[in-house]
């Protein structure tokens, strides 16, 4: 991480009341995730291999998330979750483009402490 992006995370998270603040940005060529208003990842709509959704399961909430693998190298992945901002619009962009209907989102979040694991799409 270089020294900006520290004082800029720093100066933020100062000003946010100690949080951070991801964001999700969704067009028909890209999903881009920034960080405290700095890019952070930009995933090409074409190259993703997969997209695995599960609970996440946490003390207090049980967050959705969704793990998107954009190439056949398995680091390159990234786990988007319903607290960012712009996660309904991903949903329902995923759901248009791979030909989902939203009944994934119920089976995913259904019953306390467990994970819930769905592959929706896969590269053949």
């Amino acid at each position: 991480m270089s020294i900006s992006r520290f004082f800029h995370n720093l100066l933020f998270r100062i000003a946010h009341s100690g949080k951070d603040i991801f964001k999700l940005e969704v067009n028909s060529q890209e999903i881009r995730l920034s960080k405290n208003g700095l890019l952070v990842n930009t995933i090409i709509w074409t190259d993703i291999c997969s997209i695995k959704a599960f609970k996440k399961d946490s003390l207090t909430v049980d967050p959705i998330v969704l793990n998107i693998r954009y190439s056949t190298n398995t680091k390159h992945v990234v786990a988007f979750d319903e607290f960012m901002l712009g996660f309904d619009v991903l949903v329902l962009e995923i759901n248009k483009r791979y030909g989902l209907n939203d009944t994934w989102i119920n089976r995913v979040n259904a019953g306390a402490f467990s994970e819930n694991l769905e592959v929706l799409w896969q590269r053949a």
